[in-house]
């Protein structure tokens, strides 16, 4: 059902609704690390919205406005969403940014944000404030002194049209450059709409959740969810695989979310009491471990919930709440118009892989672009539709199937290779604990194949055991010819696996060559 965008309230809007019906009532709870479950910080919607206008009263006393940008560099901690809330009250456009960039990608990104003033966790507010015109930390006594200034009484809170800028989400870079996704107030208010039709989130929901705020997953999926059902939102300061069961149990959550190689991680930990002691109905779970879905929906005794979605465009497919589809992204979700074409954007046939193109039903819940960033906008939206850089399968009743993305897949003896399928069968393995599968170039054009292995602990196996493997369930042609065996994968902050600085590695001396593959050689 379509949202008539001039009725769309603002998320402080709804905030301020929320602390008026009950203003005790928990709203954001942040994990304290190493500490026991009483020592963990609560803040209820009355508590929110009094620290976000406190905030916001700041700001305008320092002199921001509508427009201006407020750079933040902040761990998961309370006074997060204070600060990003307290910004938006006043139409000044929070923009929050990776805490593991440091010297130049951090430099660049904060130039190209031109901000007005910068805030930061303590001990990262040196490595942004240089330069800055106005620099705060989120300590409480420099959120106390930087507060102090204002006024809140005076503040009003602005009611911006649906379409207007509301904050900058940097990408996780995990096919180049970071780019900044300009997202509407429209916007916020749609990813919370697709949380909910794909995970049932209600009143009496409590979401869990490891992923950093500066995320889209957790800022808007499971943080501003939980503002506009008025249920309650549990943060943790980072993923850990040992602590992560006893979390979500005592945290008391119905949902939480798992993305990147955090199910995978999870999957290969040993058994533990905490595997079932929770009390989830629910999982966002992207991907799911490889051949294990059903094991892992009965392990950890949960229900796992699917969908696609990207910073740059938000959540347009997922299974709906209720319904269940192994192996599938989804269905087209009801405010977006989602179609698989070929390289010349003619739709491509049902049942056939194709480049995900989207648009919107729903006025201004797309964003804006790329913040200044034109040629990278032009570069997505062609022939009126926005090209997300990802294969798909769609099969005659309207269900996606993810391929894999455009660029990760591998060409080689005139064959199309998906890196997702080639990477399911390695970890099938059981020595194997992560894997990333990428094109290199191949003598005679094209490509071969190259694996980046992670073993499991106390495992050692042979390159030449792997590539038996993956003959037993593999083409010829997709079987990875080069193997380099690693300690680690390179990684965004939210547990992607970013496959350039592997492609731009490529074959190394440590690189195992275990001879070319065609059809002769393995009818021979």
């Amino acid at each position: 059902m379509l949202r008539c965008a001039a009725m769309s309230m603002s998320i402080v809007r709804m905030l301020e609704r929320q602390a008026d019906t009950d203003a005790d009532a928990p709203l954001f709870t942040f994990v304290t690390e190493d500490a026991p479950q009483a020592e963990w910080t609560r803040l209820t919607r009355g508590e929110v919205l009094t620290k976000s206008l406190e905030v916001a009263g700041g700001l305008r006393a320092a002199g921001l406005g509508p427009g201006d940008r407020l750079v933040m560099l902040c761990h998961n901690e309370p006074a997060f969403l204070p600060v990003w809330l307290g910004a938006l009250a006043i139409g000044v456009v929070p923009v929050p940014l990776n805490t593991s960039f440091r010297g130049a990608s951090l430099e660049r990104l904060v130039t190209r944000a031109e901000p007005k003033a910068v805030v930061a966790s303590p001990d990262l507010i040196d490595a942004v404030a240089h330069g800055a015109p106005l620099a705060f930390d989120t300590s409480a006594a420099g959120l106390r002194e930087f507060v102090s200034a204002g006024d809140t009484a005076a503040v009003e809170i602005v009611d911006p049209p649906p379409g207007t800028l509301a904050t900058i989400m940097f990408t996780s870079g995990t096919t180049g450059l970071s780019k900044g996704v300009m997202w509407t107030h429209e916007y916020l208010l749609g990813m919370t709409d697709s949380a909910r039709a794909v995970l049932g989130h209600g009143p009496d929901d409590v979401a869990f959740t490891v992923l950093p705020l500066f995320h889209s997953q957790a800022l808007a999926v499971t943080s501003l969810t939980a503002l506009v059902v008025g249920g309650e939102a549990v943060i943790a300061p980072r993923f850990s695989a040992s602590r992560f069961w006893q979390q979500v149990t005592e945290s008391r959550a119905t949902l939480t979310y798992m993305i990147g190689s955090i199910p995978q991680i999870l999957w290969t930990q040993p058994p533990s009491e905490w595997d079932r002691a929770h009390r989830l109905r629910g999982a966002e779970v992207i991907p799911p471990p490889a051949g294990s879905y059903h094991a892992f929906e009965g392990r950890f005794n949960l229900r796992m919930a699917e969908l696609y979605g990207m910073t740059d465009i938000g959540i347009p497919i997922g299974i709906p709440y209720g319904e269940r589809r192994s192996g599938s992204c989804g269905r087209e979700l009801d405010d977006w118009e989602c179609v698989l074409v070929d390289d010349h954007d003619v739709p491509a046939p049902e049942g056939t892989v194709g480049e995900l193109v989207i648009r919107p039903r729903r006025p201004w819940i797309m964003p804006l672009g790329y913040w200044r960033d034109p040629e990278a906008t032009a570069s997505v939206w062609r022939n009126l539709w926005f090209h997300t850089g990802d294969l798909l399968r769609r099969d005659e009743e309207g269900w996606f199937t993810f391929v894999d993305r455009k660029r990760d897949a591998i060409r080689r003896a005139g064959e199309n290779i998906s890196s997702t399928e080639v990477e399911d069968v390695l970890l099938a393995h059981p020595a194997v604990r992560e894997a990333a599968v990428f094109g290199v170039a191949a003598e005679m054009g094209e490509q071969e194949v190259m694996a980046a292995v992670v073993l499991e602990q106390s495992q050692d196996v042979e390159p030449y055991e792997l590539v038996a493997h993956c003959e037993k369930d593999l083409p010829y042609f997709a079987v990875p010819r080069f193997y380099d065996f690693l300690d680690a994968l390179p990684r965004t902050e939210n547990e992607k696996v970013r496959k350039q600085p592997l492609r731009e590695l490529g074959i190394t001396a440590t690189t195992v060559d275990t001879g070319s593959r065609s059809r002769t050689h393995l009818d021979g």
